[in-house]
């Protein structure tokens, strides 16, 4: 990931934990919330891959795979397929503030 954002400047933004790389190119810039070994990042799109490209595509939301996490997120994980959630932002907050009306 880092090349990427050295390539593409503009593709960092100072509002996230993380970035990520997805197989749906159109969700560049996307904003989703991460769920990963017991936390939570807010994380964006910088990167798009391609299937064949993609030797471990370890993570699935709703047929929308991640095929890289950035390495300040990963670096503190095992290096093993992890189970991940990914949110979009807004359905995460919309998630949130049901979740505090009910309790």
């Amino acid at each position: 990931m880092p090349q990427v954002l050295d390539n593409y400047p503009d593709r960092q933004q100072s509002t996230v934990d993380g970035y990520i790389a997805v197989v749906d190119c159109g969700r560049m810039g996307s904003h989703y919330v991460l769920q990963l070994d017991g936390e939570t990042y807010l994380v964006a799109v910088a990167d798009c891959a391609q299937v064949r490209d993609v030797a471990h595509i370890e993570y699935a939301f709703g047929g929308r795979w991640i095929a890289d996490v950035d390495a300040t997120i990963w670096d503190d994980l095992p290096h093993i397929p992890q189970r991940a959630i990914l949110w979009p932002e807004r359905v995460w907050q919309a998630h949130q503030r049901q979740k505090e009306r009910v309790q």
